[in-house]
């Protein structure tokens, strides 16, 4: 586990909602937003939706020097729109680490291509953690892939490779977000999955 102080310097990919640029708790100079792959929504930061403010808020609460590279999307995307993300941070070897906290549930040709980049994003040493609130949600569910969710534990993570599957399980505990730039929420879920540094996951 990382503490508050980590300071190593770190570069996440996070496939996300647009964030507010004007939020307290993201460090913008140590972020980067990607459009090349965003529809015009996508690229536009809705109070409704502070998905992203969250995931990116607890990357820096966990490590102020993390480096956020955003790639901003909407529930309109579809697998083909997250896969052509998934080759870019490949071929072009962005990070070490990749961020979902999205999922598929139906297993069709789009997911396998998905399936077959992820595959290829781990042999080059490149891990995607994404959430996975349930079996048959994907990416969160391929064998190359850290799937997250959360349990009742009594520890505050717990790993387990099920059938050549890793997954990782949290304490069922409300964490503090930021939403918006003037609004925090205290939300539990498995939505909410990150790295916030050196295999820190939250």
């Amino acid at each position: 586990m990382i503490d508050d102080k980590q300071t190593d310097k770190i570069t996440v990919c996070v496939i996300d909602s647009m964030i507010d640029m004007k939020c307290e708790g993201i460090n913008t100079k140590k972020l980067r937003v990607i459009p090349y792959f965003s529809s015009k929504s996508a690229l536009v930061f809705k109070e409704s939706n502070g998905h992203g403010n969250a995931v990116c808020s607890l990357i820096h609460n966990k490590n102020r020097n993390a480096e956020i590279i955003l790639f901003p999307v909407d529930h309109s995307d579809s697998p083909d729109k997250i896969t052509q993300i998934l080759r870019f941070i490949l071929e072009n070897h962005l990070s070490r680490i990749v961020n979902i906290s999205l999922g598929f549930y139906k297993y069709t040709d789009s997911i396998r291509k998905m399936e077959d980049t992820c595959n290829e994003l781990l042999k080059n040493g490149i891990f995607v953690v994404a959430a996975c609130p349930q079996d048959n949600v994907y990416p969160g569910g391929f064998k190359s892939v850290i799937g997250v969710t959360i349990d009742k534990c009594i520890e505050d993570m717990i790993f387990r490779c099920i059938n050549g599957k890793v997954y990782v399980w949290l304490k069922n505990e409300p964490k503090t977000l930021w939403w918006r730039h003037d609004y925090v929420i205290r939300e539990y879920g498995s939505s909410f999955c990150n790295c916030g540094g050196n295999w820190y996951v939250v």
